[in-house]
């Protein structure tokens, strides 16, 4: 097998073991092992390809098969949140605030865009961070900041 079938095949079924460890609800749980098995199930196929397909075009399959099955841990990974920590919510932050805060008393200036969205730059583009990393979350960019500053 190649890296990339071992890794995307792994992952995959790791996670589905920690659901099955952690007892989430059954509705998840179930997600989570049928996404792990179809994973597993088109790196098996991908694999057998070569009888079918011939060896060019079964090399072709499995170099670009890594491509859609990236989005397979994402949605694993997804079934897992249930709800923002607000611990951790307010350290990410206040670290920004630190981070950038740093740049500001460094005499760093930020561009005209940086200012938009509210007064201050620190303000500003730690929204804007908090705006990017919340498009990495399961909640996607419907997660929107709320006039108290929190999140979701």
């Amino acid at each position: 097998m190649r890296y990339s079938e071992w890794i995307q095949g792994g992952f995959a079924a790791i996670l589905a073991l920690v659901a099955w460890i952690r007892r989430l609800e059954a509705p998840r749980r179930n997600a989570i092992t049928i996404f792990a098995i179809a994973a597993i199930a088109a790196i098996a196929l991908a694999r057998m390809s070569v009888y079918v397909l011939g060896p060019d075009a079964s090399s072709i399959l499995r170099d670009w098969l890594p491509v859609p099955l990236t989005l397979i841990p994402y949605w694993q990974t997804g079934q897992f949140f249930k709800g923002p920590d607000e611990k951790i919510q307010a350290w990410l932050v206040e670290s920004d605030r630190v981070i950038l805060g740093f740049f500001v008393r460094s005499g760093f200036q930020f561009g005209p865009i940086a200012r938009l969205t509210m007064s201050g730059p620190i303000r500003s583009v730690t929204a804007w961070l908090s705006s990017a990393s919340s498009c990495c979350t399961s909640q996607g960019c419907a997660a929107r900041p709320t006039h108290t500053g929190r999140w979701f």
